[in-house]
């Protein structure tokens, strides 16, 4: 009964595995055909593809590297009432 319950768990775990294994290798060749067709639009001398996001001006860079590094600072410690 106990080499039964662990042979089921184990044909379980390696099927998560077998899971993982081909869902990570399918989004590496996906990545990497990504990565080709880009290299071949610029090689044929096609401008990048612009981002539909508006790109920041220089006083909101600014705004944002500051809330940056005030994330990044620890907080002020608190002091003690004793």
């Amino acid at each position: 009964m106990t080499a039964s319950a662990y042979t089921a768990v184990g044909v379980v775990v390696a099927g998560c595995i077998v899971y993982a294994w081909d869902a990570l290798g399918g989004w590496q060749l996906t990545r990497a055909a990504v990565l080709r067709a880009r290299w071949a639009w610029r090689c044929r001398g096609c401008p990048p593809p612009r981002s539909e996001v508006d790109p920041l001006d220089r006083d909101d860079m600014r705004a944002f590297i500051a809330a940056v590094h005030a994330w990044r600072m620890p907080a002020a410690p608190e002091r003690t009432r004793t």
